[in-house]
């Protein structure tokens, strides 16, 4: 077991929820701030183009600001409030936590495509590449650095601080236990994403992985390091991969 990983592995977990924040009050902040997100995430997604990646770029990062305002009221300080301080098992976890998430990432391609090529081969009509082939026209649509910018760099960082760091730690306070709450916020992420039924599977399993990195770390630090690497690697095989029929 190599140093990087027997830090992420060994000793307690370096999660603890700092808010002054409440649940309910939470979610109405989160599912207003996510409102002016998702409209911009929409305009790209009609348009493909320049244009919309501007919107959903502008989207990102007033949300960004945003979030971060709400977590300094009520007494809250960001840092504490969105776990933004440095992981309580040293800079090291990093090369741990990118190793994790490049194994989950091989995996859950290999085994949603499989999964795909069987229902394909049960169900006559059934198209294994469709949505691949659907998001991969979109991506090729807009440039390469707009879609970096908006999907390796604004969606982890805007996603994060929004669903793991501010609504996270307010729902970890109550009975739910900080599982119960990363259960609730990765459904609700997950649902963010328009895939197909095994996109979703896929979708979902990272946000485990990405709740259980911020539950041994204590920092949303790594989890957003790991999470803009996971889109960035997505974004290329997107616009360079094409699945065989």
């Amino acid at each position: 077991m190599s140093a990087p990983t027997g830090r992420l592995l060994r000793g307690l977990p370096g999660y603890q929820a700092r808010t002054p924040w409440a649940p309910a009050a939470a979610i109405v902040v989160v599912a207003a701030v996510e409102g002016l997100r998702l409209a911009g995430r929409r305009l790209l997604v009609a348009t493909a183009d320049m244009d919309g990646a501007l919107a959903l770029a502008l989207s990102q990062a007033v949300s960004v600001i945003l979030i971060v305002a709400a977590s300094g009221l009520l007494g809250g300080r960001p840092r504490e409030v969105l776990a933004l301080h440095a992981p309580v098992t040293g800079w090291r976890v990093y090369a741990g936590a990118v190793a994790a998430m490049a194994l989950l990432r091989v995996l859950a391609s290999i085994i949603v495509y499989a999964l795909y090529v069987a229902v394909a081969l049960a169900a006559r009509g059934f198209d294994p590449v469709g949505d691949w082939q659907r998001d991969q026209g979109l991506l090729q649509s807009v440039g390469l650095v707009p879609l970096l910018v908006v999907t390796a760099v604004g969606a982890p960082l805007s996603e994060e601080l929004i669903y793991r760091g501010f609504l996270l730690s307010a729902l970890a306070r109550t009975r739910l236990g900080f599982w119960g709450a990363a259960l609730l916020v990765t459904g609700a992420w997950t649902a963010l994403h328009d895939y197909s039924a095994f996109g979703i599977a896929s979708v979902f399993m990272t946000g485990l992985v990405l709740a259980w990195l911020l539950w041994r770390t204590g920092s949303l630090r790594v989890v957003i390091f790991c999470h803009v690497l996971n889109n960035a690697l997505a974004l290329v095989a997107h616009r360079l991969i094409t699945l065989p029929l």
